[in-house]
């Protein structure tokens, strides 16, 4: 085999290992252990100052105190008294240290390009739970050919935007910039391509190297590969994608719902997938799939600790805004079928945070979730509670 599949098995091999040792902890004790790391790693930052993390952390519940001392924050509460400094080079200020990096993430409510930290802490979190997601390969019975393929990521610039002293760009280019060294072995395209910041030009110089690539796995947002996989086999004559890339077998996926994609983007194959979801925001990596059409399972140990708020009209108004007294669970009180709007804190300085996201739990053992909506898209005028997840329904069946 050759140095690629090396590699990828000795990835395989690492990655068994990752969370191993917390297996006896409950979902609870994981989630009450992430509060209290992250509560005593910015305790002297002067968010954790102004909301007393250390008096938190001494109290005989901190779960319940932390909700009680810390109000629940959007993008622009968050920005207009914390991050803002952040952005403008500021230390210690919702995250120990200086970060200097941010995701621009155009958003569906505020600010129209919101700028949102992305701390070592966090890029660490992103990088254990990708190499989490490669573990769940050791569950297929794939051919030795599969193990000496490429991984090809089909995301953003890795050239970020420098402005002052930091620097701006798409999360997935953050993140492909800070790869750990031996991925640039079996990762593709090379980064004279993934610095480019013209997408045109970007699928362009992807598809003439697409015949130098045996690629296995792909990774990136549904519509953009598909883009790609179109103009490679428009380009190249070819009836299907495996006509290239015969080795081409695992899909990961996550940005959008792939079902509405999922009947267009099959008749490009000649041989079926396997699908792994990811739940990868630029607050950070909440959940992802083992793959065989698994719903998301939410990561309960990997720096982020979750809230939920039952998404009906106790708690939002018709505009899809928090009220001032929300009902707010914890993990262990959620409920199967049940939406919910999304609360996190992070590793990163996100505190209380509301993203904006709707989950439903199909599984309480484990814990696992589907992506219903956002707070704000969604119709309520006749009692109808109209969300993103019924339209797709809706739009497949049509």
């Amino acid at each position: 085999m050759a140095v690629k599949g090396n590699i990828l098995q000795s990835v395989l091999k690492q990655t068994t290992k990752i969370g191993g040792k917390h297996d006896s902890k409950t979902p609870i004790q994981l989630q009450q252990r992430t509060l209290k790391r992250l509560l005593r790693r910015a305790k002297d930052t002067k968010f954790g100052i102004n909301y007393r993390f250390k008096k938190i952390l001494s109290s005989d519940n901190s779960v319940i105190t932390y909700q009680r001392f810390v109000p629940i924050h959007d993008y622009d509460s968050m920005y207009e008294k914390w991050w803002n400094k952040t952005v403008a080079g500021e230390e210690d200020v919702a995250w120990p240290g200086k970060i200097n990096k941010f995701a621009l993430s155009s958003g569906t409510s505020g600010s129209p390009s919101k700028q949102l930290p992305i701390s070592r802490s966090l890029l660490r979190k992103i990088r254990r739970a990708s190499l989490k997601q490669i573990q769940y390969l050791a569950n297929y019975d794939f051919p030795k050919e599969f193990f000496d393929t490429y991984i090809l990521g089909v995301g953003g610039s890795t050239t970020l935007t420098k402005v002052d002293k930091r620097k701006e760009g798409d999360l997935s280019g953050i993140i492909n910039a800070n790869l750990p060294n031996f991925m640039s072995v079996i990762y593709k395209p090379e980064k004279e391509i993934t610095d480019m910041t013209d997408w045109d030009l970007k699928i362009e110089k992807m598809v003439e190297q697409a015949p130098n690539w045996n690629v296995g796995i792909i990774v990136g947002i549904p519509s953009w590969i598909q883009i790609l996989l179109e103009k490679i086999i428009e380009r190249y004559d070819l009836n299907t994608i495996h006509d290239l890339w015969p080795n081409f077998r695992v899909l990961v996926h996550g940005g959008v719902a792939f079902g509405p994609y999922k009947d267009n983007f099959e008749k490009l194959l000649e041989h079926p997938l396997e699908y792994m979801e990811t739940y990868l925001a630029s607050e950070g990596f909440m959940a992802l799939s083992s793959g065989n059409g698994t719903p998301l399972k939410l990561l309960l140990n990997n720096g982020i600790f979750f809230e939920f708020i039952p998404f009906n009209e106790d708690n939002f108004n018709q505009d899809g805004e928090l009220v001032s007294y929300p009902e707010v669970l914890t993990i262990e009180n959620v409920e199967e079928n049940t939406n919910y709007a999304i609360v996190i804190s992070t590793c990163a300085g996100s505190w209380r945070y509301l993203i904006g996201d709707t989950v439903k739990f199909v599984s309480l053992d484990p814990f696992r979730i589907r992506i219903t909506g956002r707070t704000k898209h969604f119709i309520n005028v006749f009692g109808e509670e109209l969300i993103i997840e019924n339209t797709e329904k809706a739009l497949q069946q049509v």
